[in-house]
């Protein structure tokens, strides 16, 4: 099942484990990911986002959205700021592997979200 922030939220304190969790290890990077980074940004841009990212740190606020299976939580999508125009926007693994990365301008609000694909 899939949750968004500003529809249904449930599951808190199991988000909470898990960014403690995520906390506690070093991210690695899924093929697809590298994949995904090398076709949106140069080559510089890439060694400097990878560098930030080796040390990030997720806290619960940055969690718009998350993917739940009965059991339990098993991916999250965060945003981050990235630069003065954009934001990072990273879908993690419960066991934190990058599984793509996309960015977004600070200015979306999301007013195309689609309800229909979340719990409510």
């Amino acid at each position: 099942m899939r949750y968004h922030k500003k529809i249904k939220f449930e599951h808190k304190t199991e988000l909470k484990k898990l960014v403690k969790k995520l906390n506690n290890r070093n991210f690695s990077f899924s093929k697809h990911c590298i994949e995904k980074m090398k076709n949106r940004i140069d080559n510089d841009q890439l060694e400097k986002t990878l560098y930030m990212l080796k040390d990030l740190k997720v806290n619960y606020e940055d969690i718009f959205e998350y993917y739940h299976n009965g059991k339990n939580i098993f991916k999250i999508a965060c945003r981050f700021q990235y630069n003065y125009i954009q934001d990072i926007i990273l879908l993690i693994s419960n066991n934190k592997k990058l599984i793509t990365v996309y960015f977004n301008n600070k200015s979306d609000n999301h007013k195309t979200l689609k309800a229909e694909l979340y719990a409510s």
